[in-house]
């Protein structure tokens, strides 16, 4: 009995600390802005080893995002992990739109994204499905946004970030569904990858002929001219 009782103490004690530790690791600006729905509220994640979780998205240590809104959320610095539907996050180059879950980090410049689960819609014309990735360099010449091609993820790399970054662990549910959404990604790029190369192969024949068709053609027209000329200076019988 004693030893149960030494047991819960010690929990008790152990989730007060907890707590005192998940409250250190947390700064708002202004104070308690986000408890009273406060907007816009600036969040950093000051701890140096753990992530914070806070409402619908979680921060990596260092972190700094700002909450425009309930649904609004400006990424300043570090990586986040956002589940929920419908979760706008800003980033330096375009307002990323969330309905299941994404990562998104932001470091020298460079904007990644990737998907988990559900959709990230990137723009009007860019967007992800669960098991693919991107980055976003920035803008071209034209100010129109570069977006790099949708590449599939490596399950186990992802897997791990994913993991890292939830709160609550990821089920064995989730990882198998998001499993099987990488195999179905690969599989996908790769019929991609493989009509690409046929219609590359296929041009290279086509621009061939036309080589080769373009050569006769010059060819002849060639020795018609020397025939002609042949004609003329009545070298030809």
């Amino acid at each position: 009995m004693i030893k149960k009782y030494t047991q819960i103490a010690l929990f008790v004690l152990m989730s007060v600390l907890d707590v005192k530790v998940r409250a250190a690791n947390f700064s708002e600006q202004p104070q308690s802005c986000l408890e009273n729905n406060n907007y816009p509220c600036a969040v950093k994640n000051i701890s140096i080893t753990q992530n914070l979780k806070v409402h619908s998205i979680t921060l990596s240590p260092g972190s700094v995002v700002k909450w425009e809104s309930k649904k609004h959320i400006t990424l300043v610095k570090g990586s986040v992990l956002i589940k929920g539907q419908g979760i706008v996050l800003s980033s330096l180059y375009a307002n990323v739109k969330v309905n299941g879950v994404g990562f998104v980090e932001f470091n020298n410049k460079m904007v990644e994204i990737e998907c988990y689960k559900g959709e990230v819609d990137i723009d009007s014309q860019h967007f992800l499905i669960a098991g693919m990735k991107t980055f976003l360099p920035g803008f071209n010449e034209k100010g129109e946004l570069i977006v790099e091609a949708p590449r599939p993820l490596f399950f186990e790399e992802s897997v791990k970030k994913w993991e890292n970054m939830s709160i609550p662990q990821l089920t064995k549910l989730e990882k198998k569904e998001f499993k099987n959404n990488v195999v179905e990604v690969v599989k996908a790029s790769a019929e991609i990858y493989k009509s690409a190369i046929d219609r590359k192969i296929a041009n290279h024949k086509q621009a061939l002929l036309r080589q080769k068709q373009y050569r006769l053609k010059k060819q002849q027209e060639i020795q018609e001219l020397n025939e002609l000329f042949k004609k003329k200076n009545y070298l030809l019988e």
